[in-house]
């Protein structure tokens, strides 16, 4: 809900990135932008995880359907 009440998209994956971390404890995102691109990122910093690939995949498939729902289809 905090998504969609942000003056733009740019705001809301900021605050995508500022509260990331009370859902998750085994990652960090982050958010870049240059020259009027910008990079949504997610990396994984605990060591030792199973599966690894597997939960980048669903953080990329969480993050266009962020996208989605703010951008639409």
């Amino acid at each position: 809900m905090l998504l969609r009440l942000s003056v733009d998209v740019g705001t809301a994956l900021r605050q995508v990135i500022l509260y990331l971390h009370i859902h998750d404890r085994g990652g960090a995102g982050t958010l870049s932008s240059q020259y009027g691109v910008a990079r949504l990122a997610y990396t994984l910093y605990e060591p030792g995880i199973e599966n690894s690939g597997q939960i980048a995949d669903a953080s990329m498939a969480i993050i266009r359907n962020i996208l989605r729902s703010l951008c639409g289809p």
